[in-house]
């Protein structure tokens, strides 16, 4: 149980790190950057441009998780899963985004039961104070970054299909959602194929996410699976197909099996 009445916050303080600290107009600087920058399609040319700006890859990855999620507490050890960092990187990473004043820190006592229920010890209380990290709403660059980290090329068309390609006989790729900027889509991708070996698909999914930084809704069915619910006009293949989307992977001629769905045309 996390009492929210027991908490302390602590708001960063000291002067921005050298890393934000590039001149007074860093917001012009910052979006004259992200507009050069999508120029590049090859998402590791963008990853070596971010890491020079911000000073390694794994602050990038963090930035990503807080910018996603502008709203959400995270703990040290769920930035270090999430991002597939380890503790002491993620930890210094942390402590660079407090100074700066990019995130803030929240410190909340849990309590919990401790002792025997059987009677044989005293039945009490124990707390516990935990620290939780979350995006802060007056950090001033909130805005560029995002145009910068979010607002880009996540991933390579080329290097999504070659990774999912080796978890099984992929027949269609989808991708809509995080990938086409448009978060309020039902998922993020939508993999049909055959023989796809789930545990191997979950930790490419994984790595993706902790690439991004943002967890991702995908589904995967069976050719014959889609092709049933493309007949009858499924509801998840509809909110797919009818809206915002790009196929970027197609061996199954996705024309020819919805002739009774409107795919969606209009540019986004």
């Amino acid at each position: 149980m996390i009492c929210g009445r027991n908490c302390t916050e602590d708001l960063p303080s000291g002067q921005p790190l050298p890393f934000l600290q590039v001149s007074d107009n860093i917001r012009h600087i910052l979006l004259r950057a992200f507009s050069q920058v999508r120029a590049f399609e090859a998402s590791d040319v963008f990853m070596e441009i971010l890491s020079r700006l911000f000073g390694s890859g794994s602050r990038v990855k963090v930035m990503r998780l807080f910018l996603f999620s502008p709203d959400k507490l995270y703990s040290a050890a769920e930035i270090s899963k999430q991002t597939r960092l380890s503790g002491v990187v993620a930890s210094r990473e942390l402590k660079l985004l407090l100074r700066a004043g990019m995130i803030k820190k929240k410190v909340y006592v849990r309590h919990r039961l401790a002792g025997s229920l059987a009677g044989r010890f005293k039945v009490g209380r124990r707390s516990r104070r935990e620290s939780l990290f979350a995006l802060s709403s007056r950090f001033p660059f909130l805005m560029p970054l995002q145009n910068l980290l979010i607002n880009s090329i996540l991933l390579k068309d080329e290097d999504l299909i070659r990774r999912l390609g080796k978890t099984g006989s992929i027949k269609l790729i989808i991708t809509s959602g995080v990938f086409i900027h448009r978060l309020d889509s039902v998922v993020d991708l939508l993999i049909v194929g055959e023989r796809v070996k789930r545990a191997l698909l979950d930790a490419t999914i994984r790595s993706i996410e902790a690439e991004i930084g943002k967890e991702l809704r995908y589904t995967i069915l069976e050719t014959s699976e889609f092709q049933y619910r493309i007949s009858i006009c499924d509801k998840l293949i509809r909110d797919v197909l009818e809206f915002p989307h790009r196929v970027i992977f197609d061996k199954l001629g996705l024309r020819s099996y919805s002739p009774h769905i409107a795919l969606y045309q209009r540019p986004f």
